[in-house]
């Protein structure tokens, strides 16, 4: 995740007095260090993914490149609050990039983090009972590709998905032929032609892809089995190495501490709705309940959490 890129410093201050070949050659020679905060991530030892550039004047190009450099930020997200994310992309932007361009990285990081926050909307009872309904998959395609266009404006949101829009109508493609299928047969020879349809980048992504998804069925299956903390820990550390094996059983900590607080926010809330209290009270109390048991960020965590839920 290595890039070089020229800090505004360097060129403020060298670029009226050096060849454009020679403020080339300082700058590609200086490369971006990472940021400190997130050393204590899954993003430890990297530096931030993206070629952030600029066009003649000095606006910035929006292109799949942005797209890569937030949402390597944003790996991190449940491991750190977005704000946090947000001020090392901020740190990361400012290296990169000319003040006006760099306001503009900025703007398109605020929307991305609005677009992951309403997905959750449009997905109504979820992905996972999409994939049941042929027409359920082309309406949530739809919405999804209506909400980007909302969000971000047409063309931004061609330029920062556009790369996308073949895998997933390809995708798209291959989940109505499956759900249509009743043979084994046609279900291999479905996934085939889907398979044979993905570009040389989009295969190399695929199996990189598939390497976590494969720990994680293996971790479920060792949990069912009612394997210990141990046992999951060296799975990981096979796979990823200690370091990240201690990071993830830290995050497991956390998600088990989020999902009691979360429960027992539930609680409170059921017997307040099941009191004697008038709806307008019931509301209060409920939005009460809800700014005492969680910050800002989690609040609308939570919210979305209960309309994917209800």
């Amino acid at each position: 995740m290595k890039t070089f890129n020229c800090n505004p410093l360097v060129t403020k201050s060298f670029g009226s007095c050096l060849s454009a070949a020679a403020l080339i050659a300082l700058c590609t020679a200086l490369p971006i260090q990472a940021d400190p905060v997130l050393s204590a991530t899954s993003l430890a030892g990297t530096t931030a993914d993206g070629d952030l550039r600029t066009d003649d004047q000095g606006n910035l190009v929006v292109d799949s490149e942005v797209r890569r450099f937030i949402d390597y930020f944003l790996a991190a997200r449940g491991e750190l609050s977005d704000d946090a994310l947000r001020g090392a992309a901020e740190r990361a932007v400012m290296d990169r990039l000319p003040a006006p361009a760099a306001k503009q990285a900025l703007e398109l990081f605020d929307l991305y983090l609005r677009y992951l926050d309403e997905a959750p909307r449009v997905l109504g009872d979820g992905p996972a009972k999409a994939l049941d309904d042929g027409s359920r998959i082309q309406k949530v395609y739809g919405q999804m590709t209506d909400l980007r266009s909302e969000i971000f404006g047409e063309d931004r949101a061609l330029a920062l998905f556009g790369a996308d829009l073949g895998r997933e109508a390809a995708t798209l493609q291959l989940q109505s032929k499956l759900l249509s299928a009743d043979e084994t047969d046609a279900l291999s020879a479905a996934r085939q032609e889907w398979e044979v349809s993905l570009s040389a980048d989009e295969r190399q992504a695929r199996s990189a892809a598939l390497g976590p998804v494969a720990l994680r069925e293996r971790i479920e299956t060792l949990r069912a089995a009612g394997a210990g903390s141990d046992d999951i820990w060296a799975a990981r550390a096979q796979a990823y190495g200690p370091e990240a094996a201690d990071r993830l059983a830290r995050l497991d900590l956390e998600r088990v501490e989020w999902q009691r607080r979360v429960e027992t926010y539930r609680a409170q809330r059921a017997t307040i709705e099941r009191s004697k209290l008038a709806p307008a009270e019931k509301r209060r109390a409920v939005e009460g309940l809800l700014m005492e048991s969680f910050n800002p960020l989690e609040q609308k965590r939570v919210r979305a959490l209960d309309r994917i839920e209800r």
